[in-house]
């Protein structure tokens, strides 16, 4: 949309800088709208990502990025919520990916448990008394250990 700020100015007793000022707050916000998109995906493309996602990874989405916009978080939930589901059996899991960035020892991890989730297989270890939890897809096999 083209705006002579000229046309502006003689229509209105408006000042320059008045007109200057809403112009390049609109063209703010018209960016920041595409840089929004670009990053988050439309509301429509993130709905048939989120259908997709498995419940772990939306639990997961939900945990590990809390500054993302609210918008996008309240998506997660809601797909969550259609589905009937909440993150409370995935509390462990979620609990054990941290155990790593917490300063458990290090040493061999040894394979004890999995589950398949959507398109992810979630293979769990033992690391001298300490849970190890990793994330791979659903059609590999977890390895027997971990360095």
């Amino acid at each position: 949309m083209r705006i002579s700020i000229n046309a502006v100015l003689s229509a209105s007793k408006v000042s320059a800088s008045k007109v200057l000022t809403v112009a390049a707050a609109a063209l703010l916000a018209g960016g920041c709208a595409e840089l929004y998109e670009a990053t988050f995906g439309t509301p429509a493309e993130r709905a048939a990502v989120n259908a997709s996602a498995s419940d772990l990874t939306l639990c997961r989405n939900l945990r590990n990025h809390p500054n993302f916009p609210l918008e996008v978080r309240q998506e997660w939930a809601q797909e969550l919520a259609r589905r009937g589901q909440n993150c409370t059996p995935f509390i462990g899991i979620l609990s054990a990916e941290d155990a790593p960035t917490r300063g458990h020892p290090a040493g061999q991890a040894y394979f004890r448990a999995e589950q398949v989730s959507g398109p992810n297989r979630i293979c769990r270890y033992d690391r001298l008394g300490h849970a190890v939890v990793i994330t791979i897809s659903a059609s590999s096999f977890c390895p027997p250990t971990l360095p």
